[in-house]
């Protein structure tokens, strides 16, 4: 548990070293995106 902790972001120096750290690092990265996207449409939209 602890290494998919470690690994779930690139901001590390740790790669994920099994198929459920690798899901956890790209969900991370997805949720993310997601984010981003959200907060620079929100910045378009404002007055």
């Amino acid at each position: 548990m602890g290494h998919i902790v470690l690994s779930h972001t690139r901001r590390t120096t740790v790669e994920p070293a099994t198929i459920e750290a690798e899901i956890v690092r790209r969900a991370d990265e997805a949720a993310a995106a997601a984010i981003r996207t959200e907060a620079v449409s929100d910045l378009r939209d404002a007055p």
